[in-house]
């Protein structure tokens, strides 16, 4: 007879054994605060099946292995969410779930899931659901990245500056905005860090398509001012967003230099915005360079001064610069 998971809830969780898969899994959902089973199943499958035209490509079969390898999934995540809470010896869910704007359902790691999965962070028992599908954007971009060879930093890894095997983080993360007389912080998305642990790539992912432009203008000034930043890539989720980036990027850096900005529009297929590593921009590929394991030149040694007035980027470097492996078309200026 199938227990439902009331039943399971009823049960003591002393018989549920936990598995290294079970680890991996929230580690993976406390590391980018929220996943669907989608993203899960995938991360557990070589990266070159991730991309959705390899994905259509596949026979019908192998689609239905992978339908039924996410609703395991889905079943396994319910039973981790379901066991009894014990506070007396320190058990209880080792996950909870959120309903996202989308509809889908968000998979997160509870306090005591972080803690039996090993993570260095103290996380809540709830999340916002209104930045899930911001969240799993960024997971698409850096677990593509990663899987390419380079070491990635989380959201959650960028804001408490302790990485996922409990290490300080050395490097500048926050760039410091000083408009309209006052400081405040700006910290990327998802970093790619350099080999040195010194200097990174700072990458904004950007699903919005009325933010203010005064946003992009803001965080743009912070990153020019940050010397360890390698270089800066914003990924949008569509054209009308790519282009409004740019339009902060004219107003902050208004004559031709050499700050290494890049542009690029990955649009969502199937829940995923899916960055093909091997597909960049000549320019972007140049910026990976430096990111590679093994001995590297500095890039603090190589990169102009970055205070506006004596390094700001070509309008065409923004403009121009392969907007996104999947969409060519340039972004208009105005």
């Amino acid at each position: 007879m199938t227990r439902t998971p009331s039943a399971i809830r009823t049960r003591s969780n002393r018989g549920v054994a936990i598995s290294e898969r079970d680890l991996n899994r929230l580690r993976l959902l406390g590391r980018w605060h929220s996943l669907t089973a989608e993203h899960i199943v995938r991360s557990e499958q070589p990266s070159t099946l991730w991309s959705p035209t390899q994905h259509s490509a596949q026979s019908p079969e192998a689609r239905a292995k992978f339908g039924r390898a996410v609703e395991a999934a889905k079943r396994r995540l319910r039973t981790l969410k379901a066991i009894e809470d014990d506070p007396g010896i320190g058990l209880g869910p080792l996950l909870g779930t959120a309903l996202a704007s989308n509809g889908a359902t968000a998979y997160f790691a509870s306090r005591i899931g972080a803690r039996t999965a090993g993570l260095p962070w103290n996380l809540r028992n709830a999340i916002n659901p209104n930045i899930c599908q911001h969240a799993w954007m960024a997971a698409d971009i850096g677990m593509a990245l990663e899987s390419a060879g380079y070491r990635v930093l989380s959201e959650r890894e960028i804001a408490t500056g302790i990485d996922r095997h409990a290490d300080e983080i050395t490097a500048q993360l926050e760039s410091e905005d000083t408009a309209n007389g006052r400081s405040t912080g700006k910290r990327p998305d998802v970093a790619i860090l350099a080999p040195n642990e010194a200097e990174y790539i700072a990458i904004e992912v950007e699903r919005d398509t009325d933010r203010s432009i005064s946003v992009y203008e803001q965080k743009l000034s912070a990153y020019a001012s940050n010397a360890s930043i390698r270089a800066v890539w914003y990924i949008c989720a569509s054209k009308t967003t790519a282009k409004r980036v740019a339009d902060g990027a004219t107003r902050v850096f208004k004559s031709p230099g050499n700050f290494p900005l890049r542009i690029m529009t990955i649009p969502q297929i199937n829940c995923l915005h899916f960055l093909d590593v091997s597909n960049l921009s000549e320019r972007a590929k140049r910026d990976l360079e430096a990111m590679r394991p093994g001995p590297a030149v500095s890039a603090l040694s190589e990169r102009a001064e970055t205070s506006l007035g004596t390094a700001t980027p070509a309008v065409d470097e923004f403009a121009d610069d392969g907007l996104s492996t999947n969409d060519v078309s340039p972004v208009s200026q105005r």
